[in-house]
C-alpha cells in the first residue's frame, strides 16, 4: 500500500500533486512520497523544528508547515488553521478515523489523540484537497496515522523490535515517555505503542500562566495477519487526559477519556488495490470552572460525550498511464452535553447543551489521474455527500424566563436538517525542465454546518474554540459553506537548492460567522448568532526554500502570508505573516540548527468580535541532535534563546483570575526553555 506521507521540504504540497504517489528518491519541495522504505518524516530535508518526540500531540507541528498554524487555547487544545480557514473547515483524520470533539469548545480537537512517533505517516494539504481524502475538507487536510504492520521475512523467522523514548520540557517543567514494541512472524504481527506526558503551568518572562498544566497518556494494541497481497489488522486503544487547562476558554478540561476500535484491510491485486476501514471512537469529557481557576459567579461543571462510527472503502485501478480511484464513506456521530450547577441554592440543577444531537454523512467519489506525456499530468476528481443533522428536545433546568423561552422555541422547531454537497477538484502539472515544474489547481469544496453552529439553542460561550469571550447562539437555518479556490505552484529542484512558491486565492460563499443579534450577555456584550454572510475572500502565498550550501552547512526559509476579509471586516483570528529562517550545521553524527521564528504585527483584526491586535516578534532557537549509535539518538535545545516576552496571535485572551497574566490580556508564549530527549531503538 502506498499510504502517502509528506516529505518535510515538500510541505507546500497544497496541490493535488499529479503522480505524487509515484515519486521516489530526492524530492523537490512540493513532492510527496510513499511511506514504505522512507526515512522518518521528521528527518526529511527542510524541517528545522524541535524534535517531534517532544511534542505533546501532533498539533504542535502545525507551526512548521507552510500555510498552517496552531490555534492554541491550552496545552492540549491545538486546532488546525490552514490559509485562514479553521477547525471544522479543515479535514482531520487520526489513524484513518474522523473524530468529533466531545467539547463544544473543542478542548479535545482530533489531533489531541495523535502522536508524532518516528513511524508516523503524515499527510498535509494546505488547500485544494483531493476528493479521495474525504468530505468537508474545504480549507485543508491533515492526517496522522501509524505505519502499516510489518511482518518477518521467512517462515521460520520471528522479529522483535521497538523504540523507547523520553525526555523533559522546560516550558512546563514536564516530562514525556513513549514506547513502541512489536513481535512478528511472516504471517502474524502484534505491536503496542503508548505515551505519557505531564507538565505544570507555562513559564513566561513575567511569571506563570495559571491553568496551563496537563497530564495525558494513551495506549494502543494492534493484531495483524498477512494476506497474499496485504493485511488485515484490528486495533484498540484508550487515551486519557487530566486537569488540562484552557485559559482562553471559560472552563478547563478536567477529565477526558476516549476509546477507539479499528478494523483495517488492504490488498494489492492484479488490477490495482482494495482498502476498507471500519472504525468506532468515543469520548467522555468533563470540564469545570473551579478546579484549576478561582470560582467566578457560580461553580459549574459540564459533562459531555461524543461517539463516531465510520466506514470507508477505496478502490485503485491502474491502467497504463491512467489511475482511477473510487470510494465510498459513511460517518455517524452523536454529541451529548450538559451544564450542572455545583454551588448555590440550585446546586445539582442540570441544563442540556446538546441532547442526543446527531450528524450523519454518506458520500462517494471518483478520481482520474492521467499522464498525457512526459511533461503533462492531470488529476480530476468529483465527490457527492449527503449530510443530515438532528437533535432531541432539550431540558432547561436553570437560567430564568428567557432561557426557558429559548428551550420552548427550540423544542417546537423542526430540528432535522439535510444538505447535499458536491465537490470538484482538478490540477494540471507541467514539467518545464528536469528541474522546474508548474502546477495549476482549481477546486470547489463544501462544508455543512456543524452541530455547534446549528444546535446551540440558548446563548452560551460555546463556539468550537473561537475563544473570543463572547456568547453564541445557533441557527437551524444555516446553509452550507462553499469555497472556490485556485492556486499555482512553481517549484525548482536543483542539486543543492530547492525552492517552491504558491500564491492562492479563495472565495467562500455563505461564510459562517457570529453576528450580533438583539440580545446581550451578562457582560453587556452583544450575543453573536451563527449566520451565513454573503461571502469571504482569502488570499496569500507560501514560500519554501532549502539550500545545501556545503556538505556541512545548509540554510532554509519558510514563510506564509494570508489575508481574509468579509462584509467590510477582517476575518477573526487569522495568523499574521510568519515564517522561519534557519541555518544548519552537520558534523558527522551531530547536527545543530540555529533558527529564527518570527511573525509580523497583526493589526487586521475582527471588529465584530472585538479582537485584540498583536505585536510582531522574532525569537531564536538552538536545536541539537546527536546519533550516538545506530540505535541511540539524543536531542536537545533551547527555545526562545533570548527570553523574549511575546504573544502568539492565535493563543487567545486570558480568562483566568489569579494568574501572572491579567484577565483580558493576550496569553503570552513560553520564555526561554530547555528541552532534552533520547530515543533508543531495539
Amino acid at each position: 500500500m502506498k499510504a502517502i506521507s509528506i516529505g518535510w521540504a515538500a510541505l507546500l504540497g497544497s496541490m493535488v500533486s499529479a503522480g505524487a504517489e509515484e515519486v521516489n528518491g530526492e524530492l523537490p519541495p512540493l513532492s510527496v512520497r510513499g511511506a514504505s522504505g522512507d526515512a522518518p518524516w521528521a528527518q526529511w530535508i527542510g524541517y528545522t523544528g524541535p524534535a517531534p518526540e517532544t511534542f505533546r500531540d501532533a498539533s504542535e507541528v502545525l507551526g512548521y508547515l507552510p500555510g498552517a498554524s496552531r490555534v492554541g487555547n491550552g496545552p492540549l487544545t491545538g486546532i488546525v488553521q490552514t490559509r485562514g480557514l479553521t477547525g471544522d473547515q479543515i479535514g482531520v483524520r487520526v489513524n484513518g478515523a474522523t473524530l468529533t470533539p466531545a467539547c463544544p469548545n473543542h478542548m479535545d480537537p482530533p489531533l489531541r489523540y495523535a502522536r508524532l512517533t518516528e513511524d508516523a505517516v503524515v499527510r498535509y494539504f494546505a488547500g485544494l484537497v483531493p476528493v479521495r481524502e474525504g468530505a468537508e475538507a474545504m480549507g485543508g487536510f491533515v492526517s496522522v496515522s501509524r505505519a502499516e504492520p510489518e511482518f518477518a521475512e521467512g517462515d521460520a523467522t520471528v522479529a522483535v523490535g521497538g523504540v523507547v523514548n523520553g525526555g523533559w520540557r522546560g516550558d512546563h517543567d514536564g516530562f514525556f515517555v513513549g514506547l513502541q514494541a512489536g513481535v512478528a512472524s511472516s504471517r502474524l504481527a502484534v505491536d503496542y505503542r503508548g505515551n505519557a506526558a505531564e507538565g505544570g503551568d507555562l513559564h513566561f518572562p513575567g511569571g506563570r500562566v495559571r491553568a496551563t498544566g496537563y497530564e495525558t497518556q494513551d495506549h494502543e494494541l494492534r493484531l495483524a495477519a498477512a494476506t497474499r497481497g496485504g493485511f488485515v489488522a484490528i486495533s484498540g486503544g484508550i487515551a486519557q487526559a487530566r486537569e488540562a487547562g484552557t485559559p482562553a476558554l471559560g472552563m478547563d478540561m478536567i477529565e477526558d477519556d476516549s476509546w477507539s476500535v479499528d478494523l483495517h484491510q488492504f490488498e494489492e491485486l492484479a488490477w490495482g488495490s482494495l482498502e476498507n476501514r471500519l472504525f468506532a471512537h468515543g469520548v467522555d469529557h468533563l470540564m469545570d470552572n473551579f478546579t484549576l481557576r478561582p470560582v467566578g459567579m457560580m461553580a459549574m461543571e459540564a459533562p459531555t460525550s461524543s461517539q463516531d462510527l465510520g466506514w470507508r472503502s477505496d478502490v485503485v485501478l491502474d491502467r497504463g498511464d491512467s489511475t482511477w480511484r473510487w470510494g465510498v464513506d459513511l460517518l455517524a456521530s452523536e454529541l451529548d452535553a450538559d451544564q450542572v450547577l455545583v454551588s448555590g441554592p440550585m446546586t445539582g440543577a442540570r441544563r442540556d447543551t446538546f441532547a442526543d444531537a446527531t450528524r450523519a454523512r454518506a458520500g462517494a467519489y471518483a478520481e482520474w489521474e492521467n499522464q498525457w506525456s512526459q511533461k503533462w499530468t492531470s488529476v480530476v476528481g468529483l465527490r457527492a455527500d449527503y449530510v443530515s443533522t438532528d437533535a432531541d428536545a432539550v431540558v432547561a433546568g436553570f437560567g430564568g424566563p428567557m432561557v426557558m423561552a429559548d428551550a420552548m422555541a427550540f423544542n417546537a422547531a423542526d430540528r432535522e436538517r439535510s444538505d447535499w454537497l458536491v465537490d470538484a477538484v482538478g490540477s494540471l502539472a507541467y514539467s518545464l525542465s528536469d528541474r522546474q515544474s508548474l502546477e495549476l489547481g482549481l477546486a470547489r469544496k463544501n462544508r455543512a454546518p456543524s452541530l455547534v453552529e446549528r444546535s446551540i439553542w440558548t446563548p452560551i460561550s460555546a463556539s468550537s474554540g473561537r475563544a473570543d469571550g463572547r456568547t453564541y447562539l445557533g441557527n437551524l437555518e444555516l446553509d452550507p459553506e462553499t469555497t472556490y479556490e485556485t492556486a499555482v505552484t512553481w517549484a525548482y529542484a536543483g542539486d543543492s537548492l530547492d525552492l517552491a512558491v504558491t500564491p492562492f486565492f479563495r472565495y467562500v460563499e455563505n461564510y459562517i460567522q457570529g453576528q450580533p443579534v438583539g440580545r446581550v450577555d451578562r457582560n453587556g456584550l452583544a450575543v453573536l448568532q451563527f449566520q451565513n454572510l454573503d461571502s469571504a475572500t482569502l488570499f496569500g502565498a507560501e514560500l519554501n526554500f532549502a539550500w545545501q550550501v556545503t556538505d556541512s552547512w545548509d540554510a532554509s526559509v519558510l514563510t506564509s502570508y494570508t489575508r481574509g476579509r468579509t462584509d467590510g471586516d477582517d476575518l477573526y483570528r487569522l495568523a499574521p505573516w510568519n515564517g522561519t529562517v534557519a541555518l544548519g550545521y552537520t558534523y558527522g553524527a551531530t547536527r545543530a540548527v540555529l533558527a529564527c521564528d518570527w511573525a509580523a504585527d497583526q493589526n487586521r483584526v475582527s471588529g465584530v468580535q472585538g479582537e485584540l491586535p498583536s505585536d510582531g516578534h522574532a525569537t531564536l532557537a538552538l536545536r541539537l541532535q546527536h546519533e550516538v549509535s545506530d540505535n541511540l539518538k539524543i536531542e536537545g535545545g533551547v527555545e526562545n534563546l533570548l527570553d523574549e516576552r511575546y504573544t502568539n496571535h492565535l493563543s487567545g485572551v486570558n480568562r483566568v483570575a489569579g494568574s501572572d497574566v491579567a484577565v483580558g490580556e493576550k496569553l503570552p508564549a513560553a520564555g526561554r526553555s530547555l528541552y532534552v530527549g533520547a530515543t533508543l531503538r531495539f
